[in-house]
């Protein structure tokens, strides 16, 4: 990222604004570098289908790490889970094939960001756009069952 400093800006403001930017830069890359059990990293921006379609999701907010969002939308359930996209905002979005979401929103998360994405099967991209990074769940991942608490 090239970030050009107006030279109206005193040298201090110029170097805090250069330390700012490196660790907005960090904090971008923190969540990128973070692998989970279970799911493969795609890239940076959402996650796209094969024909370059979005997902429906669900959101939600203060998720501290990638993990803990892949836990949460294995929590909702994994019929029709693609996998997620969570920001360095700690923003977690679980991706569903479309049709699967519906109201009411699961216990815990946020909001329906939509129900009218027509993305579906396995994620296959991601758009490299905003402050997201793309995780898709693996086969494996669907297969597994997990026991029961008794």
């Amino acid at each position: 990222m090239m970030i050009i400093l107006s030279s109206s800006l005193s040298a201090a403001k110029q170097s805090a604004l250069s330390i700012i930017i490196v660790l907005f830069s960090s904090a971008f890359s923190a969540v990128a570098q973070e692998a989970v059990v279970g799911y493969t990293y795609v890239g940076r921006g959402g996650c796209l289908d094969a024909s370059n379609h979005g997902y429906d999701s669900y959101h939600k907010s203060r998720v501290a790490t990638n993990a803990d969002c892949a836990t949460a939308c294995e929590g909702i359930g994994k019929d029709g889970l693609r996998g997620f996209h969570r920001s360095y905002l700690n923003n977690c979005r679980c991706l569903f094939d479309g049709g699967v979401v519906d109201y009411p929103t699961p216990d815990g998360f946020d909001e329906i960001l939509s129900r009218y994405y027509s993305g579906t099967g396995e994620i296959a991209s991601s758009d490299g756009t905003g402050g997201y990074y793309c995780y898709k769940i693996d086969v494996s991942n669907l297969l597994l069952v997990r026991p029961m608490e008794v």
